[in-house]
């Protein structure tokens, strides 16, 4: 398959994260492929418009690998929705980390709010979808290759390189390459990218010099 097939056979979607704060999530279609990074929320989940467009993309008879980056609400808020409420065949893969963390961070979440959309055995579903992958292992399949590489940013947060013999696309979700507990001695060794997603909250050239 020459580059410029691949490239007109990859199709992606902003199903919310664009032009805002939250919601992250991103639908890419490729081939016989779809796939879902991240599935967040705006704070107030109690309004479906505070969750990603998810209905004119999924389609119940097909397969979904739902990709998440890292555990914040804004990257994993819709998840138990998406899971539960939105009719499909998911596989939700992430670092153990993330899977952890997304648990105790929604729970707590549900007992601290009360809610309209999301009740605490939707949540428990959600974990039983979940596997576990390390940083550079290989999610291989017919058409595509994925890695999960450290992004310095959280405890198990990750960007997401997803990528064939001719093209390579780089989700960043929230990144960071400062000195950190979760990021020492580490060098993003990225080259080539073809398509680049990068999740910008804010930016800035310069910002004030950390102090304790």
């Amino acid at each position: 398959m020459s580059a410029s097939n691949s490239f007109s056979r990859l199709k992606l979607s902003f199903l919310g994260g664009a032009r805002e704060v939250g919601r992250s999530c991103f639908f890419i279609s490729y081939i016989l492929i779809n796939i879902i990074l991240d599935a967040g929320a705006i704070k107030n989940i109690k309004r479906f418009n505070s969750l990603p467009s998810f209905s004119p993309k999924i389609d119940k008879n097909k397969k979904y690998l739902v990709l998440i980056s890292h555990f914040h609400f804004d990257h994993t808020g819709s998840l138990p929705v998406l899971i539960n409420y939105t009719p499909g065949n998911y596989r939700v893969i992430s670092k153990m980390p993330t899977k952890l963390l997304y648990y105790k961070n929604f729970k707590d979440f549900l007992l601290l709010f009360s809610n309209n959309l999301v009740i605490l055995e939707d949540l428990e579903i959600s974990m039983e979808l979940f596997e576990n992958i390390h940083d550079h292992e290989n999610i291989q399949n017919l058409y595509l290759k994925i890695y999960f590489i450290n992004s310095g940013h959280v405890f198990g947060s990750s960007m997401i390189e997803i990528e064939n013999n001719n093209m390579k696309l780089i989700y960043t979700g929230d990144y960071n390459n400062s000195e950190s507990f979760f990021y020492s001695n580490h060098i993003f060794k990225i080259q080539k990218i073809d398509f680049l997603l990068i999740e910008c909250t804010m930016n800035s050239l310069n910002f004030m010099q950390k102090k304790i």
